[in-house]
């Protein structure tokens, strides 16, 4: 399988003329530092609610990635973008799923992307740097493959995650590297959850879809809006001179904010 549908959003170069607002840091495990562990960290933001905001699988510097973690900033948290790739992502492996095929990106993603992997540098790293700073809740967004691990997070008790947000969330990498199907997994969520699909997601993630379905079951809020005009992955990666993107990207950021402030 590949990660995105068909048809799906490329790579986008990082924005020109745009200055990120944070500053990369560089993290180590707490409390046992261990050698070539360390964890590259955007941080933009102060307060004590915090978002862990999830990339997708062209990585740190790809895209708006720091540019929606400064408006979630602005909005009163303070924002931590993980490089959970550690500098690689999907095009510099040569393993793009839409240039380079879905079997190359998978070898790739199954040695980079469980979300146990994902989840030892969140419980090892990023939950005691956070709490280290007074932080007291914490949420996390995800984007595309970052959706998967942010809702992995949110569903492995005792999870430190107060609410996840899904954002045309690629939920069937779960099953491709081992884990339990997106189903299963949501039935163990332990958090209110988000889902933002595109028009070409999954049914699953859609309004009624059985992954919404089974986070209601699991007692929590699934509050699903879809965006159908919108290609998977246009928060980050689309094309803002088109105005339907940059009319859809400037309303799912104001629903995140929404969101997190509902249930922070």
């Amino acid at each position: 399988m590949s990660c995105c549908p068909p048809n799906s959003l490329p790579a986008l170069i990082a924005p020109e003329g745009y200055t990120p607002k944070g500053e990369v840091s560089t993290l180590l495990p707490y409390p046992l530092p261990r050698r070539g562990s360390e964890l590259k960290c955007y941080e933009v933001g102060s307060g004590d609610k915090a978002v862990v905001v999830c990339y997708d699988i062209f990585g740190f510097d790809a895209g708006r990635n720091k540019g929606i973690c400064d408006q979630l900033a602005e909005a009163g948290f303070l924002v931590v973008l993980p490089d959970f790739f550690r500098g690689d992502d999907c095009a510099k492996s040569g393993a793009s799923p839409m240039t380079d095929g879905a079997e190359k990106f998978m070898a790739w993603f199954s040695s980079v992307g469980s979300s146990k992997t994902v989840k030892a540098d969140v419980d090892s790293i990023i939950v005691p740097y956070l709490k280290s700073k007074g932080v007291s809740k914490i949420a996390t967004v995800g984007f595309c493959a970052g959706a998967f691990w942010s809702l992995a997070m949110c569903c492995a008790p005792p999870s430190p995650f107060t609410c996840g947000v899904l954002a045309h969330p690629s939920l069937g990498l779960s099953k491709a590297v081992g884990e339990d199907d997106a189903e299963a997994m949501a039935k163990r969520c332990t958090c209110p959850q988000l889902f933002m699909p595109a028009g070409n997601d999954p049914q699953n993630v859609q309004p009624g879809g059985e992954v919404v379905k089974a986070v209601e079951a699991a007692g929590h809020a699934a509050q699903c809006v879809p965006f159908p005009e919108m290609t998977h992955g246009w928060m980050p990666r689309g094309d803002l001179s088109q105005p339907s993107v940059q009319r859809d990207v400037a309303a799912g950021v104001a629903l995140i904010v929404g969101f997190l402030n509902k249930h922070m």
